[in-house]
């Protein structure tokens, strides 16, 4: 006990020798007590001050992932380099909070709309696989009368919960489990509930007018094909291509390239891309997707550029256009290569919408350079930024999950490591695209189609500009709705460097 006092009361004089000095000078004390003050100062040496231990080893990871590949490390005091000139001042700090969120928040750089937190890594790891829990299907909200809200169905996974008890795009429900669902309690009905019970209902003369309500269904595991839908639509002798992509997952490069096998194989001369309702994904799988739809590439010429922070600026540098495809696994461990299935075209209809980001947005700037691109929908979301999953595995620069991982805790950052721009340098889309032509489905309820039909919103307006037949009179039932926040997964608008960063 008294060994860690004196402890302490050395160390307190070692921070306080300055003071000391001072107080000599101007009390001008005399020798002997200046040399007893002086023989006490340098005796005190660096093994006797105490260290102050961090209480929450999480805290640690985050501070020193953060420090490491942060695009803004630079930018965030406390991430400075030059922040802390001991390791006590750097673990006060860190004890300085008792939740690794808040701790995450607060190191964030202001204009850092992207970057988050998550407590399992092994959940996130499924994601971005393509592996979540859920009912299988996406929908979206509208503010109906007063404070009511509407939800209708965009689009479902085949062979899902939601699939087994017959929901399809284009159904209206206005309550969740018997309760209607309005501004103040949408969230809570809606969010985390094991199983659904949907009211449904039509819309006839602007009235909403309910019909059944559906069988119970339960979420589940699964594992959504992001290709939900190939067709080779045949109008006025021109052959369109259309295909219906959700997500930049890498475990499915075959099916993505089979798909493209199909178009090929059908000889199109137009193509029309739907990423409505693709949030993002894998920069690895855009590289891919952009290398079949430009056919004239070859692995010289560049897709993208990536830039890191002033720690990681070695490595900077292109993403080129592939010539194979590469089919990996979830740890994008490589299996095989296939041919690449590309197609002879020099122009592309990209439909969008506000749920459009990040490497769905990377698409259309990479291939800007190389060929006509034509947006129909609304603007997109305006994410020109990559991010990488890092691990508490301080001896790969924290990129490994498996070698020298700390057993510990499960928790993972996601930030926010470079920005990307194409070959051309332009990365000016942090507001995202605009639409050349503008249409929002949510504004037509009344009249949804099935996604592939000629007659569907969007896809109907980038037929009538492919083939120059007149519009089919949607303006007349325009009905603007406002959009209510939809309860996004906090893993959505994602572009990940996993596997290239």
């Amino acid at each position: 006990m008294a060994t860690e006092f004196g402890k302490i009361v050395w160390y307190h004089l070692c921070i306080t020798k300055n003071i000391v000095r001072n107080i000599m000078e101007k009390l001008k004390l005399s020798f002997i007590s200046a040399l007893t003050l002086l023989i006490l100062l340098v005796s005190c040496k660096q093994e006797d001050i105490p260290t102050i231990a961090v209480e929450n080893e999480v805290n640690t990871f985050i501070w020193s992932a953060l420090n490491s590949w942060y695009y803004w490390q630079s930018d965030v005091s406390n991430l400075r380099d030059d922040r802390f000139d001991s390791k006590n001042k750097l673990n006060t700090f860190l004890n300085g909070y008792t939740d690794p969120n808040l701790l995450f928040e607060d190191l964030k750089y202001p204009d850092d709309r992207f970057s988050w937190i998550v407590d399992d890594y092994q959940t996130l790891d499924q994601y971005f696989a393509g592996v979540t829990t859920s009912f299988g299907f996406k929908y979206g909200l509208v503010r109906w009368s007063q404070d009511s809200v509407l939800g209708y169905v965009k689009y479902v996974v085949p062979e899902s919960p939601a699939s087994e008890v017959g929901l399809k795009r284009g159904d209206l429900f206005y309550a969740v489990n018997g309760q209607n669902m309005m501004l103040d309690n949408y969230s809570e009905l809606l969010k985390d509930q094991e199983g659904y019970q949907l009211s449904l209902a039509k819309i006839e003369n602007s009235l909403l007018t309910p019909t059944e309500i559906s069988e119970a269904f339960f979420a589940i595991e699964l594992t959504e094909n992001p290709i939900l839908l190939t067709k080779i639509i045949e109008i006025e002798g021109t052959k369109i291509g259309y295909l219906m992509y959700n997500g930049f997952k890498h475990t499915f490069h075959k099916e993505l390239n089979e798909a493209f096998g199909t178009l090929k194989e059908a000889g199109i001369d137009e193509l029309v891309l739907d990423l409505r309702y693709n949030s993002g994904g894998s920069i690895y799988t855009s590289m891919h997707l952009a290398s079949m739809i430009y056919g004239d590439a070859d692995a010289s010429n560049v897709f993208c550029k990536i830039v890191y922070n002033d720690a990681h600026g070695g490595n900077s540098r292109a993403l080129n256009f592939v010539d194979n495809v590469d089919v990996v696994n979830s740890e994008f461990e490589s299996q095989y290569t296939l041919q690449l299935n590309e197609l002879a075209i020099d122009r592309m209809y990209v439909l969008v919408s506000s749920q459009t980001a990040s490497a769905s947005e990377l698409i259309i700037a990479g291939l800007l350079p190389y060929m006509e691109v034509i947006l129909i929908g609304n603007q997109t979301v305006g994410k020109n930024e990559a991010s990488r999953t890092l691990y508490d595995s301080p001896s790969s620069d924290f990129t490994d999950n498996e070698k020298d991982l700390n057993p510990n805790h499960t928790w993972a950052v996601q930030p926010i490591i470079s920005k990307l721009a194409n070959s051309q340098d332009f990365s000016d889309y942090s507001t995202g695209f605009i639409p050349d032509i503008e249409a929002r489905e949510s504004d037509y309820l009344e009249f949804m189609k099935p996604l592939g039909d000629d007659s569907e919103l969007l896809l109907s307006l980038a037929i009538d500009e492919i083939t120059g037949r007149n519009a089919l009179g949607r303006q007349s039932f325009k009905d603007p709705k406002t959009i209510v926040s939809e309860l996004t997964n906090k893993f959505a608008f994602e572009m990940h460097l996993n596997g290239i960063y």
